[in-house]
């Protein structure tokens, strides 16, 4: 009587034709078609990321260049105004009284002006002839500095002048300018509106910043790169969480996206360390418009699309690895397979 016994032989790995050895060769083509498929699903993903990244700066950009193109209607707007000035525009008769004049130059477009800080009419010698209100011509300098007055006296064009501070009312104002020629090329006057900057202006500045979040913020940027207006009060004429970035787009004046280190004040809520800014020009003046948000709020989009990447793609490795496991396990078999009875 013999006995039996189930031993565990080694098959034969180097025959072509045996389980363990086509087992062998699957794991391989299978771990070969893994690497080859990461591959371009790998740079697609980024792609993606990257592509949305983009996209978002293009949105933010867009933004900033409405806003600015909203200014640029503003200043034109004023100056069609003061034109219509230029038609209705007080006589050498009324130029030194002008408490007593019964026009209302600001008048022209009905009840709304864009010169409610006052209009000043200089004549051909660049003295001042006429102002309205009454009061602004008490102490006229403190409303309208001497060299902006002399630089609208000498210009033989329309001028915008750098912001400054009406000194009368606080306000933020700059002096349009726009010279009156008679039929024979002579000067006439010069007709100056102070434009407050921190009205329309600003209110135009307000919808595209709160469409960014929290941390979302507009200014109005100078050609120096301070700051003329803006939806966050904190940001006077020269604070403000960016001025390197200010001075830079300032210099260029062209339109700009980028990520910048984010300088919050000491009472700002804000304070994550960058924020994603665009800049755009105005063509009316030489400032621009600078609207952006922190990088967290910016690019949150970005972030949940990575994230989702990422569990999807830890999934899918997982799967893939537990698949390579069991047909690990299962060629062990196949080399080491039940024996034969002897």
């Amino acid at each position: 009587m013999s006995d039996t016994s189930a031993v565990r032989e080694p098959s034969s790995s180097g025959d072509p034709g045996s389980p363990y050895h086509a087992c062998r060769v699957a794991i391989v083509v299978f771990v070969v078609a893994m690497v080859v498929a990461a591959i371009p699903i790998a740079s697609a993903g980024r792609r993606v990321l990257s592509d949305t990244a983009d996209e978002i700066g293009i949105s933010r950009l867009r933004l900033a260049s409405l806003a600015a193109a909203h200014a640029d209607r503003g200043l034109t707007e004023a100056f069609y105004e003061i034109e219509l000035m230029a038609i209705t525009r007080p006589s050498e008769s009324d130029v030194l009284a002008p408490e007593s004049s019964e026009q209302n130059l600001r008048s022209v477009l009905g009840e709304t002006t864009s010169f409610r800080s006052g209009v000043v009419v200089l004549g051909a010698d660049g003295n001042a002839r006429y102002w309205e209100p009454v009061d602004l011509g008490s102490d006229l300098g403190r409303s309208l500095p001497p060299n902006v007055q002399a630089s609208a006296a000498a210009s033989d064009d329309r001028v915008i002048s750098e912001p400054f501070v009406d000194e009368r009312t606080g306000d933020v104002v700059t002096a349009l300018s726009l010279p009156v020629f008679a039929s024979d090329g002579s000067r006439e006057s010069t007709i100056i509106g102070l434009f407050d900057v921190g009205g329309p202006l600003i209110t135009d500045l307000v919808a595209p910043a709160l469409d960014l979040g929290a941390s979302g913020h507009s200014d109005l940027v100078g050609s120096q790169g301070t700051i003329i207006a803006a939806i966050n009060p904190a940001h006077g004429p020269r604070t403000g969480e960016h001025p390197g970035f200010y001075e830079q787009v300032a210099r260029a004046h062209a339109p700009t996206v980028q990520t910048v280190i984010h300088e919050p004040s000491a009472e700002s809520l804000d304070r994550s360390a960058r924020h994603v800014m665009a800049y755009a020009p105005l063509r009316m003046a030489p400032w621009g418009v600078a609207i952006g948000a922190s990088e967290a709020e910016t690019m949150a989009t970005v972030t949940r699309q990575r994230r989702t990447m990422i569990v999807f793609g830890a999934s899918s490795i997982g799967v893939l690895i537990s698949g390579l496991v069991l047909s690990m396990y299962a060629c062990r078999k196949h080399r080491y397979p039940v024996g034969k009875t002897t």
